[in-house]
C-alpha cells in the first residue's frame, strides 16, 4: 500500500470572506519567500478585463493584506491573481 504524503509548508493563497458582499477582501499567503518584499495583485471579471492591479508590501515570507472591493465589482466571477516571487497563486473569488 502506497502512503500519501502532503507538503503543509507549501505555499497557497487563502481569500475572505468569498462570497464576498463588497466587503474588503483578505489576502493571505504564508510560507513564501523571505526575501520578497511586494507582491502583485491582480483580479480579473468573467469577461477577463482586469478591473483591479496593485502592488502590496509585504515581510516574513508572509502576505497579509486587506483589499477595498469598491464600485469596479458588480456581482459574478472574478479571478484573482498574486505573483509573489515569480510564483503565481490564483483563486475564483464570487461577488453577490
Amino acid at each position: 500500500m502506497r502512503s500519501v504524503e502532503f507538503d503543509t509548508d507549501a505555499a497557497h493563497l487563502s481569500m475572505y470572506p468569498n462570497p464576498n458582499r463588497g466587503d474588503a477582501l483578505y489576502l493571505v499567503i504564508e510560507n513564501l519567500s523571505e526575501e520578497a518584499t511586494t507582491a502583485q495583485v491582480e483580479i480579473f471579471d468573467g469577461m477577463g478585463k482586469k478591473v483591479l492591479s496593485q502592488q502590496v508590501a509585504m515581510g516574513g515570507g508572509t502576505l497579509n493584506t486587506a483589499l477595498s472591493l469598491g464600485g469596479d465589482f458588480g456581482t459574478g466571477m472574478y479571478l484573482v491573481n498574486v505573483r509573489v516571487d515569480g510564483e503565481l497563486f490564483t483563486e475564483r473569488l464570487i461577488r453577490e
